[in-house]
């Protein structure tokens, strides 16, 4: 799921502040 070399990077960090929470609660 990290791995969105595709996409802009403005998504890379919308997306990566939603995953850090899930993986720190984890």
């Amino acid at each position: 799921m990290l791995r969105l070399s595709p996409f802009p990077t403005e998504n890379t960090q919308q997306i990566f502040p939603l995953f850090k929470p899930k993986v720190l609660e984890s």
